[in-house]
């Protein structure tokens, strides 16, 4: 070794500091957050301590103090005197929260996740289109049948097409003109994503023909016509989603196999 050269390998003396990590609170509950919901950290299980979360994640007590915070809020975890903070179980978690449905998204096919979201969608879109039918502004019908032919254009490119997708769905929440439906809207928006991911991607129903009878029976505001557009894209969607996970997908996602 050359005279002056510097080892950049030498260890930390033991009990020093390590440098901090300029990592934001927000990551750090991304981070937490992915643990609990993907079972690393167990329901009922006492994650570790402040000061052990501190030293694995290098950052400071407030950043952790503030993501506990944040994911208590969530209804994920709960702290409790002299016991530590524990992880709460799942059905108090807000499963409309898009984060925590994003961190749900993100197992290898959540297939309660993709059972719930088809669930919620059969009941909301068919009304949300018959909704837009009557409401959506002419911009807002334009926008609407615009997407409509996008996907039609892009159907050879998976990853477009699923962004031109959320768009399109986006559009019709928002042509709903209900606050409320807005606020669901962005919790199935994730879960729509996981379901177009296992079936676009793999191949299966673009569906843009579907799509473009429902931005029609809007354009023509028909009401009726706009409702039973969007009851056959959900059905050809079950559908869509059986072809690639077998007909048994609801039975193992926690239900009966329909007959």
């Amino acid at each position: 070794m050359s005279k002056g050269a510097v080892m950049n390998d030498t260890p930390l003396a033991e009990g020093a500091d390590r440098p901090r990590l300029s990592r934001t609170h927000t990551q750090i509950v991304e981070m937490i957050g992915r643990r609990i919901v993907l079972g690393e950290y167990p329901v009922g299980s006492i994650v570790p301590r402040e000061e052990d979360l501190v030293a694995e994640l290098l950052v400071g007590r407030g950043v952790i103090r503030e993501a506990i915070r944040v994911l208590a809020s969530k209804g994920l975890l709960e702290s409790r005197s002299k016991r530590g903070t524990q992880v709460l179980p799942s059905d108090q978690w807000h499963m409309l929260d898009p984060e925590v449905l994003s961190w749900r998204s993100t197992a290898e096919i959540d297939l309660k996740l993709l059972r719930d979201v088809a669930d919620l969608r059969a009941m909301i879109e068919p009304a949300a289109c018959a909704h837009a039918a009557v409401r959506a502004a002419d911009s807002e019908v334009s926008l609407i049948s615009a997407l409509a032919r996008e996907m039609k254009l892009v159907e050879g490119d998976a990853a477009t097409f699923i962004e031109v997708d959320m768009q399109f769905h986006r559009a019709l929440f928002a042509a709903a003109h209900n606050d409320l439906l807005m606020q669901i809207g962005a919790a199935i928006e994730v879960g729509l994503r996981l379901s177009r991911e296992v079936t676009v991607s793999m191949g299966h129903g673009s569906r843009a023909e579907e799509h473009l009878e429902i931005a029609n029976a809007i354009a023509a505001r028909s009401a009726v016509q706009a409702q039973k557009a969007m009851s056959r894209l959900l059905i050809a969607s079950q559908s869509d989603i059986e072809s690639v996970l077998g007909r048994g997908w609801a039975r193992d996602a926690g239900t009966p196999d329909p007959a």
